[in-house]
């Protein structure tokens, strides 16, 4: 089962912009419009390019995130740089994957085909993520969640870490951007050390200003995913809150304000999620 960061980020986040003195004109000054997931144009280039580290915060479960990491991919790649993307799997479940690198092998893979359990991620939007990243010249794929020879007692968010770190090591002239669910990616965590306060605050890897945290923050939709009671479908609305009572668009990015402690550096903006499919349901 996967810990799911959803109703306090959600707390966190409206919190924060609704003290802000005025919340409505931070959001038209700082969101950056996005057609689409995957149809990024020059202006969220401008907005992330400074940044060698995304990560990216989810429901798993869903199909936009996937879809936005695909979108950046094309975009960095289309720009010349070379990018390397990590997913939050283990790799011992990829190696059919890792050894004959065909599109067949991933969705014939362990993780994505032949688990006894389901948690959300094993969904076609990150099985199509792969096989994208994998077909493109400049992009490798590398996966970072623990495995079970890492033992029964470690942390998980500090292996995760150094698994990055290890691939950012190796690979200093690439991008990199990783997909994991939005509890492991904050980089300010007061209750407990996340795989993004590692990275955030391993001063050999990465500057500060490098480094950007991104949440996945939606006001309706449906996922399909864990949270103690099996794989299942969950519909959720939040009704009408600053960001869509001051702009009528269905996706954005937005940094957050550096004067508020949100955990994140910025949002993805959703207006509406849609469930992922599984690449094989279990019977």
């Amino acid at each position: 089962m996967q810990k799911i960061f959803l109703f306090v980020s959600f707390f966190c986040l409206s919190v924060n912009w609704s003290i802000a003195q005025d919340p409505s004109e931070y959001i038209k000054a700082n969101a950056v419009r996005m057609e689409a997931p995957d149809k990024l144009n020059d202006s969220i280039y401008n907005l992330l390019s400074p940044y060698r580290i995304i990560l990216l915060g989810e429901m798993h479960g869903i199909n936009e995130s996937a879809q936005f990491v695909g979108g950046l991919i094309d975009l960095f790649t289309e720009s010349g740089d070379s990018v390397l993307l990590g997913m939050e799997i283990p790799s011992q479940y990829m190696k059919s994957f890792l050894a004959e690198g065909t599109d067949s092998s991933v969705y014939a893979s362990d993780f994505f085909s032949n688990l006894s359990w389901r948690d959300g991620r094993q969904s076609t939007a990150w099985a199509d993520l792969i096989v994208k990243a994998h077909r493109l010249r400049k992009c490798k794929v590398f996966f970072f969640d623990i495995n079970d020879s890492d033992g029964k007692d470690v942390d998980r968010d500090f292996v995760m870490y150094k698994n990055i770190k290890a691939q950012c090591e190796r690979n200093q002239n690439f991008r990199i951007i990783t997909l994991s669910g939005n509890y492991h990616n904050p980089t300010k965590s007061p209750e407990e050390k996340t795989m993004g306060y590692y990275v955030a605050h391993d001063s050999m890897l990465v500057q500060q200003s490098a480094l950007c945290s991104l949440n996945i923050y939606f006001i309706k939709g449906q996922m399909r995913n864990d949270s103690g009671n099996g794989l299942e479908l969950k519909s959720l609305d939040k009704g009408d809150d600053i960001f869509t009572k001051t702009l009528s668009w269905d996706y954005f990015i937005m940094m957050a304000n550096p004067k508020k402690s949100y955990p994140y550096t910025g949002i993805y903006f959703v207006k509406t999620i849609t469930a992922a499919a599984m690449v094989k349901e279990l019977k």
